[in-house]
């Protein structure tokens, strides 16, 4: 895909171009902690992107319409496009001024930015972006001499040349692909997926998260029935499942939400809805996302949040095939309705999405939820007073009596022990749940 407007030659000025963009380059203090780096380090390299930015604006604003050689519009996107997002080297005004080259380039080009991105993905893919995440023979032969020592591991992953010798190589990448239509994205699907496979393989949640997001993007542009020809479906899900299994802390959190939306994401896309095989990768990604992750990662609140922000959605996806893993979804469920969170501005929605998450169990184990009637009416109550005590009647508290009202329906027979402890108890703020009922019609 190329601009057949844009001349062939390298006028002077490009010449000057690309000696600019050589000043851009993301300097290697930013592969440092920020400990190790002085504040006149940054001020001075802050100083000089924000005056060469300025002049490489100025040249391509001198720059006659379609003169633009492929090679300098290239370089420009490449390494202009490491500073499009919220990094260590990039600012606000940093942002603004790579925006403005960007429209300007088009404005030259008489094309939009997208559809100039579009024009160039291949080649930027091929040229810029596929040399850095090749496999360096070098690190792959002492990686294999040394494999099981957890430094060696490290260096193979540190001293990858995406990472190590152009920083800033995988904010450029994601920004291509999220600027690019789908069209352009799956025409370059075979250059797009070996450095999305290098991300989620990375050693660094933070690769691994941008890798499964930009693999979601992906996926509403690819050949599905290419990706099972090609075993890549596999893959996929293979990658994707390793990512469940990070659950201990909040930047974890982050990985595992994008893998759980992008795996169901996947599954859904590539297989018949209802068939064999999608029910056993719904199933497999139930058990290891969300029963393993309560069970394992539970204790930490921002990975139980992110499990009950999924929760809904997989049990209404699985109907009442939920039902046989109901003891240990009952279990972590009310153990979430319990926690004294809602001073917490995530804790009321970690609360309601829980909260929906027994109505949809009780809608669909109707049944059977008599054995578990005790424990969930105890839950309900304790956040019913966490819920009054701290501001009265919303949202949350309506969803609660509405469940309290949809249980007393099916089990009310067991409701009359709570009931006369409630009435004796005398407090205004159980007075709506002394007639179950009713109670939705106040």
């Amino acid at each position: 895909m190329s601009i057949t407007s844009i001349g062939p030659n390298y006028p002077t000025d490009h010449a000057n171009g690309l000696e600019l963009l050589k000043r851009l380059q993301v300097p290697a203090l930013f592969a440092r902690d920020v400990e190790e780096c002085s504040s006149t380090e940054y001020d001075e390299f802050f100083a000089n992107v924000a005056t060469t930015f300025k002049e490489l604006l100025e040249l391509i604003k001198r720059e006659p319409a379609n003169t633009l050689s492929e090679h300098f519009l290239d370089q420009v996107i490449f390494t202009c496009s490491r500073y499009l997002g919220e990094m260590p080297w990039s600012t606000q005004s940093i942002r603004n001024s790579v925006t403005a080259i960007f429209y300007q380039l088009g404005q030259n080009l008489d094309l939009s930015v997208t559809a100039m991105i579009d024009s160039r993905l291949e080649d930027i893919l091929e040229q810029q972006f596929k040399p850095l995440f090749k496999r360096d023979p070098r690190l792959e032969r002492d990686f294999q001499k040394h494999r099981g020592r957890k430094t060696a591991t490290q260096d193979f992953y540190e001293n990858q040349a995406w990472k190590s010798n152009f920083i800033g190589a995988v904010t450029g990448f994601r920004w291509c692909l999220q600027t690019a239509t789908s069209t352009a994205l799956s025409h370059c699907q075979d250059l797009i997926i070996p450095p999305l496979l290098t991300l989620i393989d990375d050693f660094d949640i933070r690769y691994k998260v941008i890798g499964v997001e930009l693999l979601d993007l992906l996926l509403d542009c690819v050949d599905t029935l290419k990706l099972r020809k090609l075993g890549l479906d596999r893959v996929f899900y293979e990658a994707l499942t390793s990512c469940l299994t990070y659950r201990s802390n909040a930047v974890e959190a982050d990985l595992l939400s994008a893998a759980l939306d992008t795996i169901l994401h996947l599954v859904n896309q590539v297989y018949p809805q209802d068939s064999k095989e999608w029910w056993l990768k719904i199933e497999d990604i139930f058990l290891n996302g969300i029963i393993d992750g309560f069970s394992l990662g539970g204790d930490n609140i921002a990975i139980r949040s992110v499990i009950i922000q999924k929760a809904p959605l997989f049990l209404d996806t699985m109907g009442t095939f939920s039902v046989q893993y109901l003891a240990p979804l009952v279990k972590e469920l009310t153990k979430t309705l319990k926690l004294p969170i809602l001073d917490d501005p995530q804790g009321k929605d970690i609360h309601f999405k829980t909260a929906q998450s027994i109505e949809i169990l009780i809608k669909i184990a109707w049944p059977r939820i008599h054995d578990y009637c005790h424990d969930l009416l105890t839950a309900l109550l304790v956040v019913w007073v966490n819920v009054h005590r701290n501001g009265g009647m919303d949202n949350l508290s309506q969803l609660l009596l509405h469940i309290y009202t949809l249980l007393y329906t099916i089990c009310g027979d067991q409701f009359q022990h709570e009931l006369d402890t409630l009435r004796k108890l005398n407090d205004p703020i159980f007075e709506p749940l002394l007639n179950p009922t009713l109670a939705e019609s106040r």
